[in-house]
Order: C-alpha cells, then sequence, then structure tokens
C-alpha cells in the first residue's frame, strides 16, 4: 500500500505534532513520549490523532512514516516489525505500541472508544453471566444436597 501525502498536508502540522510523530518513528510509547516531553499520554494521543487526521493515515504509525518519508526523504518497505521481534532486542525504547488486534480484551474495552450503548451492553452481558453461574452454582448445590441425604439419610429433626 504506497500511500502519498500532499506536501500542503505535511505542512499544516504543527510543531507539536510534529515532535510526537518523530517520537513515534522512533518507536517510543505515549507513556514515554509524554515523560520525554513534561505532558500527559492523553495529551500526546490528542497530538497524534490530530496528525493522524490530517495526513488521513490509519494508524500512528502510518503517520510516523509518512512524516519521516517526507521529512527524512526516506520510504520504508514492507510492514514494521512485530512487537515480539522488538522485545527481543532487549531494547525497551525501541518497542512499538501494539495494534488494537495484538491487545488483549481488556485493553480493547477502553470504555471512552465504546460509547453508551457499549457500556450497556457490556453490563447486561455481564448481570445475564452472572445470572447463569449463580443458577448453574444453585442446581449444582440442590444435587449435592440430594446426594447427600442419599447417602447419610434425612436430617434429624431438631430436639425441643
Amino acid at each position: 500500500m504506497k500511500q502519498i501525502v500532499s506536501k500542503p498536508a505535511i505542512e499544516r502540522l504543527t510543531d507539536k505534532e510534529c515532535e510526537a510523530l518523530r517520537l513515534v518513528y522512533h518507536r517510543l510509547t505515549s507513556k514515554q513520549i509524554a515523560e520525554k516531553l513534561g505532558i500527559i499520554p492523553q495529551s500526546v494521543d490528542k497530538r497524534l490523532d490530530s496528525a493522524r487526521i490530517k495526513l488521513g493515515a490509519p494508524t500512528r504509525s502510518d503517520a510516523a512514516r509518512l512524516w519521516a518519508e517526507h521529512h527524512y526523504g526516506e520510504r520504508f518497505p514492507g510492514p514494521p516489525l512485530s512487537v515480539g521481534d522488538l522485545l527481543s532486542n532487549d531494547d525497551p525504547v525501541s518497542a512499538e505500541t501494539p495494534n488494537d488486534h495484538q491487545r488483549p480484551l481488556g485493553a480493547r474495552l477502553d470504555p471512552k472508544r465504546i460509547g453508551p450503548l457499549g457500556r450497556t451492553f457490556i453490563i447486561f452481558v455481564g448481570a445475564a453471566v452472572m445470572l447463569a453461574i449463580l443458577l448453574v452454582a444453585l442446581a449444582a448445590s440442590q444435587e449435592l444436597f440430594t446426594l447427600l441425604e442419599s447417602v447419610l439419610g434425612p436430617p434429624n429433626e431438631p430436639v425441643s
């Protein structure tokens, strides 16, 4: 997939957006970039999202690649290195933030990204699962009680 960005799109980037893209190009995470710039990670993500939208790139890595192609005049063949390949180098600075499909399910269920309908759906599904577990536990306890009663006999009547 070869993507060409017009020069005006690159020139519309702010200095802060370019700085964030440069650090993503060097494979820093949002948290690492935030520490380096003295800001919070959410501000880094906002800068990167703004730059990504201006450049028409689907991901922050693609936006950084486009910025680097313009800034350094380099083209990068093939896909970026996988996280596993990067971690084998024992260099935490070079680790790229995983894409959504590489993250565990809990990391993808960010309440800000799934919206109110998604949160409501998750609550209902969670409640249904808990109810099913409770019903299975009650049925199992009833079966256990019946089994114990057949082995040990009926419970004794309380003495008054």
